[in-house]
């Protein structure tokens, strides 16, 4: 979003491709090789073995899912090799997971995560500074992407530890009883329509916001763009 972070980052494209490459290995995991396999002979594709690969997999199977489409039986149906859970999503929707972290927390970085968390996170630092004692402004939303969400988690220490489907989102109620203003942070997931409180381990309620500025993962426009051609 160039009004968050303007201009193009070459120090992404690298992360990107990093991760990427990454993702695209074959995966050596002991328990997942059997799932591999499975994963081959359905999709007559040789070279699902790795985390991408799967990620590519899920992706189609959950945007059938969404439309209505009906599933292949492989990918519903019981597996009693792993307890009667279906390959999708059961199976697959943890591998996506790790998909996310290898592409915009790789090695769990905070110099990696910086360059996506930090300017949407900054954007959210500056409006609870304006709206934190004064403005009339109810409420503000700003859409975006699975992937943005999940940097945002992990920018103000939330450890995303399941995908974020279509609709989710971050909600940040400021609360100006007393002196000091405080900020309540709630996940709602989009298709249960259903709020969740999330505990920032690095802001316990009450959580004030200068608290939240302090330790959450902020850059603003001309740090991020001086960190990119770095």
């Amino acid at each position: 979003d160039p009004s968050i972070a303007p201009g193009v980052c070459p120090r992404i494209a690298t992360i990107v491709r990093n991760g990427l490459e990454v993702a695209g290995r074959p995966d050596p995991t002991e328990e997942r090789q059997l799932l591999y396999k499975l994963l081959q002979n359905f999709t007559g594709i040789p070279d699902a073995n790795s985390v991408l690969a799967v990620s590519d997999i899920f992706d189609i199977l959950q945007f059938e899912n969404l439309n209505g489409l009906p599933l292949p039986a492989w990918a519903t149906q019981p597996r009693p090799e792993y307890q009667n859970k279906p390959i999708f999503p059961d199976l697959l929707e943890p591998i996506e997971l790790e998909f996310f972290y290898d592409n915009i927390y790789l090695n769990r970085s905070r110099d990696v995560l910086q360059f996506f968390a930090g300017p949407i996170v900054n954007s959210v630092q500056e409006q609870l500074k304006i709206n934190s004692n004064q403005g009339e402004e109810r409420y503000r939303f700003h859409g975006t992407s699975d992937s943005s969400v999940f940097a945002l988690l992990n920018g103000i220490g939330v450890e995303v530890k399941s995908i974020v489907e279509p609709g989710d989102g971050v909600l940040f109620e400021v609360h100006r009883e007393g002196n000091s203003p405080k900020v309540q942070v709630l996940y709602y997931r989009g298709l249960q329509h259903t709020f969740e409180k999330l505990t920032l381990p690095s802001c316990p309620d009450p959580c004030t916001i200068d608290n939240f500025i302090k330790t959450t993962l902020g850059l603003t426009p001309q740090q991020w763009q001086q960190r990119c051609f770095m």
